[in-house]
C-alpha cells in the first residue's frame, strides 16, 4: 500500500512542480475537483492516518491480555 502512496507522490511531482507535501490541506470534495486534487487529497489522507492506522494493532496487543 505504501509503495502505491509513494509513486502517486512521484507522479504529483512530475506533473506540478508546484506541489509540496507539507502544503497539503483538506478541501470539501466536489465533482468539480479535478484528478490532481482528488490524488493530492488522498496522498493527504494517506500521509494524516498512515500512523494511526498501523498503530492500532501495537496498541492493541500491549494493552489488553488475553
Amino acid at each position: 500500500m505504501a509503495t502505491m502512496f509513494i509513486n502517486l507522490e512521484q507522479k504529483l511531482i512530475e506533473i506540478d512542480h508546484n506541489f509540496v507535501k507539507t502544503k497539503l490541506r483538506s478541501y470539501i470534495p466536489r465533482s468539480s475537483n479535478t484528478y490532481l486534487e482528488i490524488i493530492r487529497e488522498w496522498l493527504r489522507l494517506w500521509e494524516s492516518y498512515r500512523n494511526g492506522l498501523f498503530s492500532y494493532d501495537k496498541f492493541f496487543s500491549s494493552t489488553i491480555q488475553i
